[in-house]
């Protein structure tokens, strides 16, 4: 091309570098279509009749829109045994727990929060924070209230990992504690989600046949 020379968009014309009045602000313009005949749009116009295709994957047969997701909250009471035998780090508290109907059969839920409310006017000395231990399945080991957790040889493919509650706080006649945005991934076996409430402190209870309440909110991914 030789020099001093500009081509004006669109129209292919060539002008002299030195007199581009005629350049500026000129459309331009390109050539789209699916079938490969030509189609003109030009920039900052309005009419969008021959906007860009779209091309769904030939194994995606819809792009899911506003689609909402299935949540859950599952609560259960874990009434201790009627003595006031001290735990043990480490300890179960109430035996084995089933949380029914968690999230769909067989499917991949995200556990989002928990919350642990144990019914009692104070928190007992030792107490510190506790953990829920996951699982797919009843555990095997069948760990019974005030029993030594463990992860066994016989748990390991059941188990799913474990979410830590916290430290209860006194609230007045009930002590409660709460976590949030866990997001912790886990795939069921059925419908049902089965843990363990272990404490991490030792601590004595200060009545018969307390009833500690354990909430769980999952939703479906």
């Amino acid at each position: 091309m030789a020099d001093n020379v500009a081509i004006t968009p669109g129209t292919g014309a060539t002008v002299a570098a030195d007199d581009i009045s005629g350049v500026l602000h000129q459309r331009v313009k390109i050539s789209v279509g699916a079938d490969g005949a030509a189609a003109d749009l030009a920039f900052g116009q309005g009419d969008m009749a021959a906007s860009l295709p779209v091309t769904i994957a030939s194994d995606q047969s819809a792009v899911p829109v506003n689609q909402s997701s299935q949540a859950y909250d599952v609560s259960l009471l874990v009434t201790r045994p009627a003595n006031v035998t001290a735990y043990t780090a480490v300890d179960t508290v109430g035996g084995a727990l089933t949380f029914a109907s968690i999230g769909p059969s067989a499917s991949t839920i995200m556990i989002t929060g928990a919350q642990l409310e144990p019914r009692i006017a104070s928190i007992p000395s030792g107490m510190t924070s506790f953990r829920l231990y996951l699982y797919n399945v009843t555990p095997p080991s069948a760990v019974a209230d005030n029993g030594a957790w463990d992860l066994p040889s016989g748990d390991r493919e059941s188990f799913l990992g474990f979410i830590d509650l916290g430290s209860p706080a006194d609230l007045g006649a009930t002590c409660y504690v709460e976590v949030n945005n866990i997001n912790k991934q886990i795939k069921l076996d059925g419908t049902s989600l089965f843990a363990y409430l272990v404490t991490t402190g030792g601590f004595t209870p200060a009545n018969n046949s307390e009833v500690y309440e354990v909430t769980l909110h999952t939703v479906a991914v």
